[in-house]
């Protein structure tokens, strides 16, 4: 009805922090659900239209966390990895075909983030006081 799709911007998704010992199953699932299989399914929808034109761009927020990880966001990070490989892929496959990819990798700033967007498990675990635990208390304060 409107023409064409010529952008889409996939900026949905949240942080989960947790030691990776102590990470919780439903949590970790529901992050990949958010964070990389509902990119995907959004993507894939929108691909036979920016195909149909020979022309699009999609513009996936991953996060430095999807470059290099952090104690205590592993799954965050698992999850962005998995958005910047899959982008590195589907750049290669729809660029010659008009489609361009690009990913945002911002890093942290002041925002509600931690209220709004972050899922917690605290480590309970002594050893991880100092890692794990400490960054998810410095990621609480900063945001």
């Amino acid at each position: 009805r409107f023409g064409t799709i010529d952008v889409l911007v996939n900026n949905a998704g949240y942080g989960y922090q947790s030691s990776v010992e102590e990470g919780v199953e439903s949590e970790i699932r529901a992050q990949f659900d958010a964070n990389v299989f509902g990119l995907f399914a959004l993507t894939r929808a929108v691909l036979p239209a920016m195909r149909k034109a020979r022309s699009g761009h999609v513009i996936n927020i991953t996060s430095v966390a999807g470059l290099i990880g952090f104690a205590s966001s592993g799954y965050y990070s698992a999850s962005k990895h998995a958005v910047e490989g899959w982008s590195d892929s589907l750049a290669l496959e729809a660029g010659p075909l008009g489609i361009r990819v690009t990913c945002v990798e911002p890093g942290p700033f002041r925002t509600d983030w931690a209220g709004r967007s972050l899922h917690q498990t605290p480590s309970t675990l002594p050893d991880y006081a100092e890692t794990a635990a400490a960054r998810t208390k410095a990621t609480a304060e900063y945001s």
